[in-house]
């Protein structure tokens, strides 16, 4: 049996840090703890995205528009991760019931994701995009944003370790209505 409620700070520090890639705790307006047969297996969170570019992407004001910025899963569960996207959905409707539209990003240039979650969760594929926050580096099998390599190496390339420029990030943009208007919106009516 799963079940999900808000997540306590705690959790979500301890899932971020433990059950994602990124390692990082990112601004998260609303978190869900998630839990199967009783035991803690993460956290799923959302935010208001970038200030601008979400109302300005999707015609929406301020607080109309959320990004799914974590699914920080242990992996170890046997309930599908696109099931506990969706209970998560359905929460938010109730926490923040002036949303309209939720987006979510696959990482294709770090993590070679291609949106299994979002395709199999009915998510509206919306393309791909460069992100434009600044130029990554690949050392070995990582990839390190550039203001990290400069932070960590210093910002004499000739000191770095062997990297290859990778260029802007790439991510596969998905989107899910919240209601029936905006599912039409972005489907022009079609089922």
């Amino acid at each position: 049996m799963i079940r999900l409620g808000l997540a306590t700070p705690n959790q979500i520090r301890y899932a971020c840090k433990h059950y994602h890639y990124a390692g990082v705790v990112p601004p998260i307006h609303v978190a869900f703890s998630c839990y199967e047969d009783g035991e803690f297996v993460g956290i799923i969170a959302y935010n208001a995205g970038t200030a601008n570019v979400l109302p300005q992407r999707f015609g929406t004001i301020s607080g109309q528009a959320l990004e799914l910025i974590r699914v920080a899963l242990n992996g170890k569960q046997k309930t599908p991760t696109t099931r506990f996207v969706a209970i998560s959905l359905k929460l938010l409707r109730k926490q923040k019931p002036n949303a309209r539209v939720v987006v979510s990003y696959a990482d294709i240039t770090n993590q070679g994701h291609e949106g299994t979650i979002y395709r199999a969760g009915n998510w509206i594929y919306d393309g791909r995009i460069k992100t434009g926050k600044g130029v990554y580096y690949k050392v070995g099998d990582v990839v390190i944003h550039g203001r990290a390599m400069r932070k960590r190496f210093g910002n004499d390339k000739s000191k770095w370790p062997k990297f290859e420029n990778v260029g802007e990030m790439e991510k596969h943009r998905f989107i899910y209505p919240l209601d029936r208007d905006w599912y039409n919106k972005f489907t022009d009516g079609v089922s």
